[in-house]
C-alpha cells in the first residue's frame, strides 16, 4: 500500500508505503465511515486506519489468517456502516467479519454486556418473539 500526497505544494510525492501481502495482493477496499481500509491476498486479510495516513503502520493493523485459502481469495468489501467486512474465495467460501460492535445503549443504557450476556440478550430476543 502506497500513500501519495495530492496536496498541490507536495502532489505526487510518497508519504507512506507499507507491504502488506509477500507473495500476492489481489483485491482492496475502503470504508468512508470507519476511515479503514482492507486488503486481501497471500491467504490472509488485513484491515488498517487510514485515518492518519502519514502514521500507517503494521502496528495499526490486524490481520485475520486462512489458511486453507491461499492463493484462493478472491474480493473483499464492507457495509457502508462498516460494521461487517465480507470475502469471498475461489474455493466457494464466503467469509464474514464483525470490524464493529453495533450500538446497544437503546437495549441496555446503564450497563455494558459482555460476550455471554450478549448470547443470553440475543436468547431472550427471540423467546419473546
Amino acid at each position: 500500500v502506497v500513500v501519495v500526497s495530492t496536496d498541490m505544494k507536495e502532489i505526487g510525492q510518497e508519504v507512506n508505503s507499507l507491504r502488506f501481502h509477500r507473495d500476492s495482493l489481489t483485491d482492496v477496499t475502503y470504508c468512508p465511515a470507519l476511515q479503514k481500509g482492507a486488503s486481501i491476498g497471500d491467504h490472509f486479510v488485513k484491515v488498517f486506519d487510514l485515518s492518519e495516513l502519514a502514521k500507517m503502520s503494521e502496528q495499526r493493523s490486524e490481520k485475520f489468517e486462512l489458511e486453507n485459502e491461499f492463493g484462493a481469495l478472491t474480493r473483499v468489501e464492507s457495509t457502508s456502516d462498516g460494521q461487517i467486512l465480507t470475502v469471498s474465495s475461489k474455493n466457494g467460501y464466503l467469509y464474514a467479519f464483525l470490524t464493529k460492535m453495533p450500538v446497544l445503549d437503546a437495549a441496555a443504557p446503564r450497563s455494558i454486556p459482555a460476550g455471554k450476556d450478549l448470547v443470553e440478550a440475543c436468547k431472550a430476543g427471540n423467546r419473546e418473539k
